[in-house]
């Protein structure tokens, strides 16, 4: 996976993101699921994509030491925020009893995606919560809010990746 295109997916997540609120979560849920799978089912490639800055010259270490540290410490924060953004990915992405339960390659469907476990309403499908939607108003937005803090709660990891 090349930088530009990481960075393009990270820019529509980050729009799915900015979009989210508990009146439109379940529309934009399969599409936020959608694109964080298609990052952790290349995670590897992600790992491997070096960081933008590069290592100081055998010379600078020798006669600059002061500008070796700075640029040691510029490279170790850019793979802190790489770590994190993979670690973000691992989180939102495919998980056997996580949120998004599918495999690999599986289309994400809304009988795919489970929330609950909240306010003493089991886990389920998204498929199942939408049906409350006219019989049971509360519950329906109890999950909505869910659906929608989860959301959210990705923007910054998404938005800081600035080691491109």
């Amino acid at each position: 996976m090349e930088k530009q295109e990481l960075k393009k997916i990270c820019d529509e997540i980050l729009n799915i993101i900015d979009q989210t609120n508990n009146s439109n979560v379940y529309e934009t849920i399969i599409s936020f699921f959608t694109l964080t799978s298609q990052l952790h089912d290349r995670l590897d490639e992600i790992q491997n994509i070096p960081v933008k800055q590069t290592s100081p010259t055998f010379w600078i270490r020798v006669f600059h030491k002061k500008k070796a540290e700075e640029i040691d410490n510029i490279i170790r924060e850019q793979e802190r925020q790489k770590r994190g953004l993979c670690q973000s990915i691992l989180r939102a992405g495919r998980q056997e009893f996580g949120y998004n339960r599918t495999k690999e390659g599986e289309i994400i469907t809304k009988d795919k995606v489970f929330f609950g476990g909240i306010c003493g309403l089991n886990t389920l499908p998204v498929t199942k919560w939408e049906e409350c939607k006219k019989t049971d108003p509360t519950v329906y937005n109890t999950i909505a809010s869910q659906m929608t803090r989860f959301v959210k709660s990705y923007e910054l990891a998404f938005k800081l990746v600035y080691w491109f």
